[in-house]
């Protein structure tokens, strides 16, 4: 689970700036709070609002980032994404950094990388308590200064040496089956889900199989948001119809395991394909929707036929559904959550995995989102909202509602968002919009 992640001097965020699911003291939807340690409660949900440009999406690439950074292997001399503050030229030469705070085996974590482009300057993994921080590793530059245990020290000094300067140690701990040091690797690779990568390995391809009980909730779902789609299916295709070269079937075949499902996109993001081991071949299938014609006759639809709210649906309803199963906990996170989107559906899908919440569930949603009709007390408590904004010299701030002390439980948030008496309205020149002469 998520507790909190910081960002500095990367891309639009020059300061440092924190959000965090860690509740305020308000009571109202307090019995959502998620309880998942003795004396941690964190919030199932957050929404980040702001104009365009504002930096919402570089706040959600940040911590792409870091989930790539923790997850594969980077080849010796390449580029590690050291994006900083351009606008301070003082900033240039600093590195990067992203901090994480996450729960993994009911124990919390912090985890820092500071970064320049060509290498790691800092590195360190720590385990919080509520009165202490005990240090798992901590690195600068090339040298590893701190190991925890003494059993794991000759281990990881070895480790450390075949380390690259632009590789981060957490990783390579993982491949070396260093438990200790590999907690923030099996976190982003068991338990985070970001939404619109190319190639995204996911658990939730069994709502297309036959017979699954998934794939006849994602059937209802979209009968019930309007979409006329009574159920998905796959077709088996080749992959020169596909449009995927000899190279990249190669790819993916030393990718994907033999117990695991890919789901592509094709390069124009009118396909959706499901990409799976069939007796000993790689095997790819493209997914059609089905309708009901005349006679309730099923009439199979390409997915380029149907509108791109539909198809974003169909790439977020899975994710959404396994948020509400209690196996292990998960984090999903959206950009533009609301993009193509209706208003209703997206608040449909925000309440139903709302109702599903409990203390002692353990997933959380975090997405960004334009739409203002989502900014209301009535869904969301005021530390579950957040803005995002840029100041007089381009630096991206991070907000909630909460942190404003004027602004009350029965405040109606969208009023005072639009008044501009919080931060994140856009700063508009109307008159000087596409003036001509």
């Amino acid at each position: 689970m998520l507790v909190s992640f910081t960002v500095e001097n990367w891309k639009s965020f020059g300061e440092r700036q924190t959000f965090s699911f860690v509740p305020g003291k308000e009571n109202k939807k307090r019995e959502r709070l998620l309880i998942p340690k003795k004396g941690l409660a964190l919030s199932p949900i957050a929404a980040v609002f702001g104009p365009n440009a504002s930096g919402k999406t570089n706040f959600v690439k940040a911590i792409l980032a870091l989930a790539e950074l923790a997850q594969r292997r980077v080849e010796l001399g390449m580029s590690l994404p050291h994006h900083p503050f351009k606008l301070d030229e003082k900033r240039i030469a600093d590195p990067s950094y992203f901090g994480l705070e996450f729960l993994l085996d009911g124990r919390v974590h912090y985890y820092e990388l500071a970064f320049h482009a060509k290498a790691i300057a800092f590195e360190q993994l720590s385990e919080l308590t509520a009165t202490s921080e005990k240090v798992i590793f901590r690195r600068k530059g090339q040298d590893l200064v701190e190991v925890a245990k003494k059993k794991d020290l000759a281990q990881a000094q070895l480790i450390m040496q075949v380390t690259p300067e632009n590789q981060p140690f957490a990783f390579q701990a993982a491949q070396f089956n260093l438990h200790a040091a590999a907690h923030v690797h099996r976190w982003f690779s068991e338990h985070v889900l970001i939404l619109g990568t190319q190639f995204t390995l996911v658990d939730h391809s069994a709502y297309l199989l036959d017979g699954s009980p998934h794939r006849e909730v994602m059937g209802m779902t979209l009968q019930a948001l309007g979409t006329g789609i009574t159920h998905l299916d796959t077709e088996r295709v080749d992959w020169a119809a596909a449009q995927i070269d000899a190279k990249t079937r190669e790819q993916l075949e030393g990718r994907i395991g033999k117990d695991q499902q890919l789901q592509l996109s094709s390069r124009d993001g009118l396909q959706r394909f499901r990409v799976f081991w069939d007796e000993g071949e790689l095997v790819i299938h493209k997914v059609v929707a089905l309708h009901r014609g005349s006679n309730n006759r099923p009439v199979v639809f390409d997915m380029s036929e149907e509108s791109e709210g539909t198809r974003k649906l169909i790439d977020l309803l899975p994710s959404l559904e396994f948020l509400n199963r209690r196996d292990k906990s998960r984090l999903l996170i959206v950009d533009e959550l609301d993009r193509s989107l209706h208003t209703s559906a997206v608040r449909a899908l925000l309440e139903s995995f709302l109702d599903h919440v409990t203390s002692d569930s353990t997933s959380q949603l975090l997405f960004t989102t334009h739409d203002l009709m989502l900014m209301d007390q009535d869904i969301f408590r005021r530390d579950e909202l957040w803005l995002c904004d840029k100041d007089a010299e381009g630096q991206t701030s991070l907000v909630a509602f909460a942190d404003y002390k004027d602004v009350r439980y029965d405040t109606h948030l969208r009023n005072l968002y639009l008044s501009g008496r919080v931060s994140g309205l856009p700063k508009i020149d109307a008159p000087n919009v596409l003036k001509v002469g």
